[in-house]
């Protein structure tokens, strides 16, 4: 096998910005984290409008993202300049949505009535051109004055969790598991009864990433990083959660008990070229336009909530038995979703690795997962052609524009059928070889990574 080598600066598409807390894609025989990304909607509604926790920016396409992802988030130079690129763009955004009406306060009502938005609208349409024009930009400068004042609330609620964690008889809380993280127990419970008060998914990992972020960004008020909270976007709330490659689960005790992965070796965010040269040559021949057809979609967490197919946010591991684990969803899954990604390295190499190898859609194109793997790596298998519910598609994302070379792939995991909550991920493996590294329990307790069967 080439030597794998992590290529240090290279552009990415969006999806890598990582979403604000999601749950780790899942698998079949490794996942035990009962993990829930849910997130309550970030806005209300406003009398004429429903409001967007974020704004989805076309400029975004422009920042650098030449994240090194061989670092710890909070050491990547690289990713802190986009951080603060994206912070500056949105400031601009929002600020300039208000100045098409001002800065004012306006007495339109809020209101969450059907029948009141509906006359609204019915209102608004009456008017004349000049009336219809005043109206609109009065709206979109009030959802996005909504949108900050929303971001911003989220300041606060570390110390509102404290309130409620002084409440609490320590005396009837369970012994701490697993290593310190820096939480007591008081404040891990009065973290969960927030959430479930205020709408929030509870599952162990969403609640975990929570805190981290919630007291991150309440500690970054109290030193004074104010006005740069007004305008939080998706990359710097994932600087201030840390954990992209959700090594989370590596420590989780339910996973820490029946899966033995390096951290160097879990990774879920992407699929990186292994081979710095093998990506030259590819991008040297892709001079034609990649088809339409495998051209990705980045994954967004807002998709989730205004009822798109990206439920990786759902997916989880959770322990099958004593030795082994399982991959599912906590929510129903419908064919076409996307559940994550599945991990490995992007190979162009004649040296097609028949256990770990999944083919590409050009010639001597692979994913390799013998020194890489993922929670939906370790989905259950079936045989060649056997029962699945899922299947691995590959997509192919350009540079900053169409016209650039495809040098990105992202592996997803999709559904092919209806999958209803904590049923079983399963995939059909590529080569009957495969399906023997895949039965193994010795290989599932390693991630399938390639060293189990040396």
């Amino acid at each position: 096998m080439a030597s794998t080598e992590k290529k240090k600066k290279k552009k990415r598409k969006k999806s890598d910005g990582s979403e604000l807390i999601d749950p780790p894609p899942g698998a079949s025989v490794a996942d035990g984290n009962g993990t829930a990304e849910d997130k309550a909607p970030e806005e209300s509604i406003s009398p004429e409008v429903q409001t967007t926790s974020e704004v989805d920016d076309p400029e975004s396409s422009c920042v650098p993202n030449p994240r090194d992802s061989s670092l710890p988030l909070h050491l990547d130079s690289a990713f802190e300049v986009k951080v603060i690129t994206t912070i500056l763009m949105q400031c601009v955004k929002c600020t300039s949505n208000i100045a098409q009406y001002g800065q004012r306060d306006c007495m339109a009502l809020a209101t969450t009535r059907l029948e009141r938005m509906r006359e609204h609208i019915k209102d608004v349409s009456r008017f004349n051109y000049e009336q219809a024009i005043h109206a609109i930009r009065r709206d979109t400068a009030l959802t996005t004055g909504r949108a900050i004042q929303t971001r911003y609330n989220e300041t606060i609620f570390w110390p509102i969790i404290l309130k409620c964690a002084a409440l609490i008889d320590p005396a009837t809380l369970p012994p701490a598991k697993g290593p310190a993280d820096g939480f007591t127990m008081a404040e891990k419970a009065a973290t969960k009864k927030f959430m479930e008060d205020t709408g929030y998914s509870v599952g162990a990992e969403n609640q975990r990433q929570y805190r981290i972020f919630w007291k991150n960004i309440f500690d970054m008020r109290e030193a004074g990083v104010d006005k740069i909270l007004l305008y939080r976007t998706k990359e710097f709330d994932s600087f201030c959660r840390g954990d992209s490659k959700r090594l989370s689960y590596l420590s989780n005790l339910q996973v820490l008990e029946r899966l033995k992965v390096p951290e160097p070796s879990w990774n879920n965010a992407s699929n990186e070229w292994a081979v710095n040269a093998e990506e030259e040559i590819f991008r040297q021949r892709s001079s034609k336009s990649i088809s339409t057809d495998i051209l990705g979609t980045p994954h967004g967490d807002e998709s989730v909530y205004e009822g798109g197919s990206d439920k990786s946010a759902f997916i989880t591991l959770l322990p099958k038995d004593d030795e082994t684990l399982f991959v599912s969803s906590i929510v129903p899954i419908c064919e076409g979703d996307t559940l994550g990604i599945f991990a490995g390295t992007i190979r162009l190499s004649e040296d097609f690795n028949v256990t770990h190898g999944i083919s590409g859609p050009a010639e001597n194109l692979w994913l390799d997962y013998s020194q890489v793997t993922g929670a939906l790596n370790q989905m259950q298998v079936s045989e060649p052609g056997g029962n699945a519910n899922v299947c691995l598609r590959w997509e192919a994302f350009h540079g900053d524009n169409a016209t650039e070379p495809c040098i990105s792939w992202r592996v997803s995991v999709k559904a092919t059928k209806h999958i209803m909550p904590f049923d079983p991920i399963v995939r059909a493996t590529a080569q009957q070889e495969q399906y023997h590294l895949h039965s193994s329990p010795g290989n599932a307790k390693r991630g399938f990574l390639e060293s189990a069967t040396n």
